[in-house]
């Protein structure tokens, strides 16, 4: 059997399947390109570390907390003077009471003054024992003086102890019957510091601490037009409140200074999500942290991103 030759020649001949030419320039080019973009973005996922927090509602309100003004007495409102948002100055009248009970004020302010004045131009008593009952009625007189001051008839005037903001009215129409001490409104002092009052789900508790930084983006403002007002979380509450979305836990947040450049302008009672920043990690162990949740047997937070 002769065997056969292999000649070296058709292995210099060019093959069908094969290209001939070189590639393009463009096409090397391209190749390089996306290699750059591939490394660039495995680079990125390993090596960049993002920020991570976590997302709470929260509302404003002042720091020194709120006043509220209640009835003296017994009675029915007479009058609604300010409304919600408005703001007084102190001696400034926000509601008019009308009760009988005014009547029996000023019926004892008579009989006091009388008794006052028959211990003083008529003494019964030894001089040790006078001067104890006239300081009795005195101090008395003064109470209902005091008592009456903003009284004409059967109206008291119920007026701001402060300059202030009026937070809330209980009472809003004329007419209502009031008890005494029925909250009548609330008010706010005039230049109080705000802050933002959070409420903590439990399961984003455990990474939280005081001093941490926290953005606060209201709803009246859309963050992606007018930026975040920079806050510090300053108080966590220890114990838990019940509610109708399960236990989550009161929190205080200091404001900072609203963007310069913006029209943000944080006021009493607005609202929103703080996104409080917990601290840093790449997208790389954002996504291992399922794998090793689950070898560890627990469930991933998932409040937090």
């Amino acid at each position: 059997m002769t065997p056969r030759r292999f000649h070296t020649t058709s292995l210099e001949q060019p093959s069908a399947l094969l290209p001939t030419n070189a590639p393009a320039r463009a096409a090397r080019w391209m190749a390089w390109l996306l290699l750059g973009v591939f490394a660039a973005v495995v680079a990125f996922v390993c090596l960049v570390k993002l920020p991570e927090g976590v997302m709470v509602p929260f509302q404003v309100e002042p720091e020194d907390g709120t006043r509220s003004i209640q009835a003296p007495l017994a009675g029915e409102i007479a009058a609604v003077r300010v409304h919600e948002g408005q703001e007084v100055k102190a001696g400034e009248e926000l509601l008019a009471l009308r009760s009988d009970e005014i009547r029996n004020w000023q019926l004892r302010l008579l009989q006091a003054r009388a008794d006052r004045r028959a211990l003083v131009e008529g003494p019964t008593k030894t001089g040790a024992d006078q001067a104890v009952e006239v300081e009795k009625l005195e101090a008395q007189v003064a109470t209902l003086e005091k008592q009456l001051e903003n009284c004409d008839g059967e109206i008291l005037s119920v007026r701001a102890p402060y300059d202030a903001v009026v937070l809330s009215l209980r009472q809003r129409d004329p007419g209502a019957l009031v008890n005494t001490g029925s909250e009548l409104c609330q008010l706010v002092r005039s230049g109080d510091r705000l802050r933002a009052r959070l409420s903590i789900p439990e399961r984003g508790l455990a990474r939280l601490q005081p001093g941490q930084p926290v953005l606060l983006r209201f709803e009246a403002y859309p963050y992606e037009r007018y930026g975040s007002v920079p806050a510090v979380l300053d108080w966590i509450s220890p114990v838990g409140v019940m509610g109708p979305e399960g236990t989550t836990f009161p929190a205080t947040a200091k404001l900072g200074a609203a963007p310069a450049q913006g029209r943000l302008k944080p006021g009493l009672g607005m609202s929103g999500q703080a996104h409080i920043l917990v601290g840093r990690r790449t997208l790389l162990e954002k996504f291992l942290e399922p794998l090793r949740a689950l070898k560890k047997g627990n469930a991933p937070d998932r409040t937090v991103y």
